[in-house]
């Protein structure tokens, strides 16, 4: 790890932040998860696209972390945000948001959770800034996990507006939290 590589952190500290905003919106009726038909017969999708984008940004950001964590080339994360885009953009265009959304949250969710429990078991006897960095990606694996339930509600917006709450609030943490971790690595780096 190296100083420059802690730019990740924070960009995706900005990613998160964005993505709560969007789901207060969404929360606030702001921004509307039903599809409605245009006058030409069309369908407006772009609160879902507004979710997905800003949704992808946060996975672009954790992809990006992983790769610098684990002190991979650019390369790796150019490939797998390929994935994560193409994924994304499928979802909206065939209509299965739900689903691609709900794969996406739920394997980060996975790999986050995995990753924090390991490191918080490696580095609980250690220095105290392990401790926090393992703490902090413990906040982002649950962070993740509420975006898997913002996805597994969809379209339903009125009904189901604690989950967005939550997945906001979660989403605002996660972005104070990884911004934590950058300024750690930073300091120590």
């Amino acid at each position: 790890m190296t100083k420059a590589k802690t730019l990740v952190h924070f960009l995706t500290a900005i990613a998160l932040i964005i993505f709560g905003v969007v789901l207060f919106k969404i929360k606030s009726g702001d921004i509307s998860m039903v599809k409605t038909q245009n006058a030409d017969g069309s369908f407006d999708y772009s609160g879902l696209i507004k979710l997905v984008l800003t949704f992808s940004l946060c996975v672009l950001g954790f992809a990006g972390l992983i790769t610098v964590l684990n002190d991979g080339e650019w390369g790796a994360w150019l490939g797998s945000a390929g994935v994560i885009v193409g994924v994304g953009a499928v979802g909206v265009l065939f209509d299965i948001a739900i689903i691609t959304g709900t794969a996406i949250a739920g394997l980060y969710f996975v790999w986050w959770i995995i990753a924090s429990v390991r490191c918080l078991r490696a580095t609980w006897g250690g220095y105290t800034e392990d401790k926090i960095m393992a703490v902090c990606r413990f906040i982002l694996a649950l962070a993740m996990g509420t975006f898997v339930l913002v996805f597994m509600t969809l379209p339903d917006t009125a009904e189901v507006s604690g989950v967005y709450t939550l997945a906001g609030i979660a989403s605002i943490v996660g972005a104070v939290a990884v911004a934590i971790e950058g300024i750690v690595w930073r300091k120590f780096v």
